[in-house]
């Protein structure tokens, strides 16, 4: 795209103990574009909480909502997004992931309205992280 101008601001919060873990954010973002009608104003608040239920087991739950109105076409879609997870170590370089999501798009254009339950299985070796998008456009 033609990424004309991006302002974003994002307020984060987060609190860890021995075995919980939560996460609180907010975000406002402004895109302008130069040469297409893609201006959008873009608004996200989310939690996640994470629970180590032993060394080896680990679960949470998470929620979202995104606001992303279209400026130049008048449209607005509202984003829900709510889901659980489950994690497990295999060894000390190899952990497991189940997550189980719901997400909803509430849109003023009405076949942009959808609804979708998904699931994501992970295997990670070493130390990095597999994490779903917040929202997709």
């Amino acid at each position: 795209g033609d990424v004309f101008r991006t302002n974003t601001m994002r307020v984060t919060s987060a609190r860890q103990g021995s075995t919980l873990i939560a996460d609180i954010w907010g975000e406002l973002s402004k895109f302008a574009y130069r040469n297409t009608p893609q201006d959008q104003d873009v608004g996200t608040f989310g939690v996640k909480l994470d629970y180590k239920m032993s060394p080896l087991l680990s679960s949470g739950v998470y929620g979202s909502y995104s606001r992303v109105k279209q400026l130049d076409i008048g449209r607005t879609d509202q984003y829900y997004r709510i889901g659980a997870k489950i994690g497990y170590h295999l060894s000390r370089e190899l952990h497991s992931v189940l997550d189980i999501g719901y997400t909803k798009r509430d849109s003023t254009l009405d076949t942009a309205d959808y609804a979708e339950f998904s699931a994501l299985v992970s295997l990670v070796y070493g130390y990095g992280d597999v994490r779903r998008p917040l929202f997709r456009q």
